[in-house]
């Protein structure tokens, strides 16, 4: 039951908010999916060091080259990358981040 004034706040039982009240720009910003969870979906080992080693072993990735485009990735991860970012679905956020490590 709902204490009044209590709506969207935590109510200290299990950190849980009793209502949620986000607004539009809250719920856009709001990343959908990790770094952890794109290299589990690309097929590849998802844990931080592994990570790290990726970007590492592939930066500087040429600016010319467009993330899908980079040679390393197999024909099934290239077109999800490419997908996911034509289409600007809930991958996207993550994506860009990817590719802004290796152009970097």
């Amino acid at each position: 039951m709902l204490e009044a004034g209590r709506e969207g706040k935590d109510n200290g039982d299990d950190g849980i908010p009793s209502i949620v009240s986000e607004t539009p720009e809250d719920i856009m910003e709001a990343p959908v999916h990790s770094m952890t969870n794109l290299f589990a979906q690309l097929g590849l080992p998802n844990d931080e060091a592994s990570i790290a080693r990726f970007i590492e072993t592939h930066r500087p990735l040429p600016e010319n080259v467009q993330l899908a485009e980079a040679s390393f990735w197999t024909p099934s991860q290239a077109a999800f990358l490419r997908e996911e970012i034509q289409e600007d679905a809930d991958w996207a956020a993550i994506i860009d981040e990817l590719n802004a490590e290796l152009h970097g």
